[in-house]
């Protein structure tokens, strides 16, 4: 049986229209793909704190208005601020700049 990283990489690979890149240790994404260079990370238990944001985000997101979290760093530039919202969303977003038919299953 495959670890749960690599099905979680492989399931997203297949939602972009990339590939798993494989092997630990490697360097580069862990999804080849044209436009995208994703780093999967799956954990048993979410960061808390972010967590907690997206909760907020969504109790304060009215209907049909994507959440989202976005994180920033006091003394950092703005461009590399962290945007977080539900993968379903991102998704949906991704989808409708013509990414590929999607994979459901997972």
């Amino acid at each position: 049986m495959a670890k749960a990283w690599k099905e979680f990489e492989l399931w997203f690979a297949k939602q972009i229209g990339g590939e798993r890149a494989g092997a630990v240790g490697r360097e580069g994404p862990d999804v080849l793909h044209d436009e995208l260079a994703p780093e999967c990370k799956e954990r048993k238990r979410p960061l808390q704190t972010l967590k907690k944001y997206m909760a907020q985000a969504d109790a304060n997101s009215p209907p049909g208005r994507v959440p989202l979290v976005v994180l920033h760093t006091l003394g950092d530039s703005h461009n590399k601020d962290l945007v977080v919202m539900h993968m379903e969303d991102w998704l949906k977003l991704w989808r409708e700049h013509d990414g590929p038919t999607p994979d459901d299953s997972g």
